[in-house]
């Protein structure tokens, strides 16, 4: 051992032991070579060499600090080296023991690594001189595995934790979409026996105004003819009276008397009053023929084997004439569709009024689409169109009697009830599906017959 090293190893000691010794963590101090030249029983426990030994290995010839108490750290980047530097206080967390073992060069000691798996909190103090420079640094290495194993643990738990909990979530989310449909099932249940209580009830109240307005209808409806053919005699006799009078004098006082009564504006509003009582009448006799479809509801007519796809072609060419040039009209039918019993008549008539009222939803130009498919043991037949949507206020009440959203004078607000009571009393449902200005899809589900399905 050098003098310098000597008086170096005399000054950290006498300096600095005390400190070392109060300690509970393992700690050296090392000079500017790395050379550890003080350090306390924890630092030699820790090394696995003590006493003599270690201060014999430690003044050793190449033997720096590292060599005796190698971490990861000291070959990454030395904390010792790093403070003399910029004789600043440094610290590093979690370093994980070394894994390079390196024995003493003159008597074959092998310092103690630390174990692979061990965390350690490193830190590294510059101990200055009465100039202020770093002599020597105080290098402190607290052993904090336990709390790092404790830590991962709680870690792992807290994942553990967290993937039960998303799970869990999980199973809610799942079990929630299945209450839902639940409660979208009951809900449409529950509208349907609403519904069908309501035109059950309103069915009696309709069969009596419908036959109570029927004969003032009728005793109107069958006078017109008579009336207007009165009209047009009275007009043929005044004419033919006219004629007859050869006095100018007559013919000038005819004539004032006729524009006195604006008599030609009579005549043509006449025919036009005339005109529009036949159509009122005409209209009230549709009214009333509506109603009694709705009353009966297709239950008390003759039941038979039915095509669906020819069904809704027949319906399809004779509303044509309304789309020609304006709608495109799209049919797309699984092949082979299954027979349902039922009325073609009725059923063309539900049909009419769903494709009609799709046509008459497009202000513009659009596309109607008529799609029939299988579906849960029978046939859905879908008829879309991208019109002006119905809202979802609307649509709660698109099926009950007298509501419609086309204009006064445009529509009785039966139509989708006759069609709600004829699928009714088919076995099946009729739907809707809307949203504004993306337009509506109303599904028909008929029951297909029992030996066709199997």
């Amino acid at each position: 051992m050098s003098s310098t090293e000597g008086l170096n190893t005399t000054v950290a000691y006498n300096r600095y032991q005390p400190l070392l010794d109060g300690l509970i963590d393992a700690a050296v101090i090392v000079d500017r070579d790395l050379k550890p030249r003080a350090w306390n029983a924890a630092y030699a426990h820790a090394v696995g060499v003590r006493g003599r030994r270690l201060a014999k290995l430690s003044s050793a010839p190449g033997i720096c600090c590292h060599n005796l108490f190698a971490i990861e750290l000291c070959h990454k980047d030395c904390l010792a080296s790093r403070c003399f530097r910029t004789n600043r206080f440094v610290r590093m967390d979690e370093i994980h023991g070394g894994s390079q073992i390196v024995a003493g060069p003159e008597d074959g000691i092998v310092g103690r690594m630390p174990k692979r798996n061990s965390t350690l909190i490193v830190s590294a103090m510059p101990l200055p001189d009465e100039k202020g420079e770093a002599v020597f640094v105080l290098e402190v290495y607290r052993d904090v595995t336990t709390e790092a194993r404790f830590q991962q643990r709680y870690k792992e738990m807290l994942a553990q934790e967290r993937h039960r909990t998303e799970d869990l979530a999980l199973q809610v989310r799942l079990r929630t979409a299945e209450l839902e449909q639940s409660l979208e099932k009951l809900r449409a249940t529950r509208a349907q026996l609403i519904r069908s209580e309501k035109l059950s009830s309103l069915g009696q109240l309709v069969a009596g105004i419908a036959h109570e307005i029927n004969n003032p209808v009728n005793f109107i409806y069958g006078n017109i003819e008579f009336l207007h053919s009165y009209v047009v005699k009275f007009i043929e006799h005044i004419n033919s009276i006219e004629a007859m009078l050869t006095s100018p004098k007559q013919q000038a006082k005819i004539k004032e008397l006729k524009q006195a009564i604006e008599f030609d504006y009579l005549v043509e509003d006449t025919k036009q009053l005339l005109n529009s009582v036949s159509n009122g009448a005409e209209r009230v006799t549709s009214i009333i023929r509506d109603l009694r479809s709705f009353i009966r509801g297709g239950s008390e007519v003759i039941r038979e084997p039915v095509n669906i796809e020819n069904c809704l072609d027949t319906t399809i060419n004779l509303v044509k004439h309304q789309a020609r040039g304006r709608i495109n009209i799209v049919q797309q039918y699984r092949l082979g569709l299954p027979i349902v019993i039922g009325n073609e008549g009725q059923l063309n008539q539900v049909f009419m009024n769903l494709i009609v009222n799709a046509i008459q939803a497009i202000d513009k130009k659009g596309t109607v689409t008529i799609a029939a498919k299988l579906h849960d043991n029978g046939i859905n037949i879908d008829v879309s169109d991208d019109g002006v949507g119905i809202s979802e206020s609307d649509q709660l009440k698109i099926f009950d009697p007298f509501f419609t959203t086309k204009p006064v004078g445009q529509g009785t607000g039966l139509g989708l009830s006759i069609s709600y009571s004829v699928i009714d009393a088919h076995g099946g449902r009729l739907a809707v599906r809307s949203k504004l200005g993306k337009g509506s899809t109303f599904t028909v589900w008929l029951p297909a017959q029992a030996n066709q399905m199997t």
